[in-house]
């Protein structure tokens, strides 16, 4: 993240887990660099799968998803 932060520009950029709750993901879950931006909360559901882990937790407890969103100010 410290790449990101320091090459962003002026891009606000959100990055949050890929995990089965959708809102979760985009709200507490999520760090802002840059200006935080409103989302449109409605599109997004709890508890839908969105994506798939790599690996059972149970094998493997340090992986995990992230999505990267960059937003343009202008």
């Amino acid at each position: 993240m410290v790449w990101l932060e320091e090459n962003r520009s002026q891009l606000s950029v959100l990055v949050h887990p890929l995990t089965e709750d959708e809102y979760l993901d985009h709200t507490s879950s999520a760090v802002w660099l840059g200006l935080p931006l409103e989302l449109e909360l409605s599109i997004f559901t709890k508890n839908k799968k969105r994506a798939k882990t790599h690996a059972d937790k149970s094998e493997c407890n340090y992986s995990f998803n992230i999505a990267i969103t960059l937003f343009s100010q202008s």
